[in-house]
């Protein structure tokens, strides 16, 4: 049962990436799996933080025309989590994880204009205790923004 269950959540899950407006009663029709159980899977993967759902702007249309990647080191490695705890904080942060390499924190910004970005890097990023460099790249074209492709990634399960 364990697996049909996996199943249903997998076919819930690619439908949903593909139409999240398609309604509960559309999916049980195309995977032919009665409504309630449907949303039983729905609702447990809401609760289990599997599925998330939020409304994906266009920041363009909004003036925002300066997105960047900011490649942070922190020394001593001791103040990492902390200023990960800061940075989390800036509400221009739209991406921020904890990286292996020549860095150890990874941001992506998102600011109005150029002037904008310079003063986040410069008064919110830079003044965090313990970080010591930072490089900015910021994105001259975005050719794909997507989810990962759920199929392909679980076709290679062994």
């Amino acid at each position: 049962m364990e697996k049909l269950s996996a199943d249903i959540d997998l076919q819930l899950l690619k439908l949903l990436q593909k139409d999240g407006r398609k309604s509960f009663s559309e999916i049980s029709r195309e995977l032919e799996i009665p409504l309630n159980v449907i949303l039983q899977h729905y609702l447990d993967l809401i609760e289990s933080g599997t599925l998330t759902i939020i409304g994906r702007i266009d920041s363009s249309k909004f003036g925002i025309t300066a997105y960047a990647s900011v490649l942070i080191s922190i020394n001593p490695k001791s103040k990492i989590y902390e200023a990960k705890k800061i940075l989390e904080k800036i509400k221009e942060v739209s991406f921020l994880a904890l990286v292996n390499g020549q860095c150890d924190i990874e941001v992506n910004i998102m600011c109005r204009d150029k002037e904008h970005l310079e003063a986040v890097v410069r008064d919110k990023i830079q003044t965090v205790e313990g970080v010591t460099s930072v490089a900015v790249s910021v994105y001259k074209e975005i050719s794909k923004f997507s989810q990962p492709d759920l199929e392909s990634l679980m076709s290679s399960k062994g």
